[in-house]
C-alpha cells in the first residue's frame, strides 16, 4: 500500500464493537437513528480515529462526517 495506513484485522474489529456501543440494543443489535445522540457519539468516535490517522476531518451541513 503507498500512502494511507494499515490495521490489522483485530484493530478493525476493536473498533467495529466499539462503534457498536453507541446504540446497543439486545445482544447483538445496534438502534442507532439518524441524528439521535448515539449518532452523534458515533460520528464524534469516526471523526477521532480520523484525526488520529492524520487525516483533515470534516462535517457537513448534516454533521456527517467526511475524510
Amino acid at each position: 500500500m503507498t500512502g494511507g495506513f494499515a490495521i490489522t484485522p483485530a484493530e478493525m474489529e476493536a473498533r467495529i464493537l466499539e462503534l457498536a456501543q453507541f446504540g446497543a440494543c439486545g445482544e447483538t443489535g445496534v438502534c442507532r437513528t439518524v441524528y439521535s445522540p448515539a449518532w452523534v457519539d458515533a460520528q464524534q468516535r469516526l471523526a477521532e480515529w480520523g484525526q488520529a490517522a492524520g487525516l483533515e476531518v470534516r462535517q457537513d451541513a448534516r454533521t456527517e462526517v467526511a475524510p
